[in-house]
């Protein structure tokens, strides 16, 4: 033993990775199912500290519909939030979920609704240096509102909050974001829209993504610390 040196010390620590979070890609599909498969996804580089948060809307179908389970490359997803709402053609439903997935650049997300869709779409992100748990959580759904905001979103110093939004309908022009950056804004199919953002801003500011015409629509959102 070196001079000086206690046998309780150890001469070297394992390195922690620093927190982080990458936006990776959004995926739409407009076929008639329950079940989606968003193949070989872009889920980031992998780590052993990776969680892969995802965003995921859809419209149609039965009333009340949610998302009844999801799988990130294999893995079982935590499925935090979902709002939904009906409307006379049928139910949109926004949700994020996560898992740990340290191994794979690509892979299958898989998306089950409670019932039949006949669109839907994700948004994926990679968060590294994460404590592995969610810090906090928010969802809200409206059958007519030009602002689909969540208001008890917290989000924790040096950590991020991440967002997804869908619509039943097609306003004329995209989500606009007040307290997060965007990150995807696109339409599916004619006829419903989506929109993803994030921030790295502590604190509970209403997060809102506003629209240029009141529609039905939903939005739900989480929250991840160091």
């Amino acid at each position: 033993m070196l001079p000086g040196l206690s046998p309780s010390v150890p001469l070297w620590k394992p390195a922690v990775e620093p927190f982080s979070v990458s936006y990776r890609n959004s995926y739409a599909d407009i076929n008639d199912l329950t079940t989606y498969t968003f193949a070989a996804a872009d889920l980031g580089t992998a780590t052993p500290s990776r969680l892969v948060v995802v965003g995921a809307m859809a419209f149609g179908g039965t009333s009340d519909t949610v998302v009844a389970s999801a799988t990130i490359n294999g893995v079982a997803a935590t499925i935090v939030a979902g709002a939904n709402i009906s409307v006379v053609s049928g139910s949109v439903v926004a949700a994020v979920f996560y898992a740990a997935v340290p191994a794979g650049a690509t892979g299958d997300i898989v998306v089950t609704f409670s019932g039949a869709k006949v669109r839907a779409a994700i948004g994926v992100w990679a968060v590294y240096g994460s404590s592995g748990a969610h810090t906090d959580a928010d969802e809200f759904s409206s059958a007519s509102a030009t602002a689909f905001a969540l208001s008890a979103l917290t989000v924790p110093t040096d950590g991020v909050g991440i967002v997804f939004a869908g619509t039943a309908n097609v306003a004329t022009t995209g989500f606009t974001w007040t307290n997060a950056t965007e990150r995807s804004d696109a339409v599916v199919e004619l006829n419903n829209r989506y929109s993803g953002a994030d921030t790295l801003v502590a604190g509970t500011a209403t997060i809102t993504g506003t629209v240029s015409a009141a529609l039905a629509g939903a939005v739900a959102g989480l929250a991840f610390g160091p």
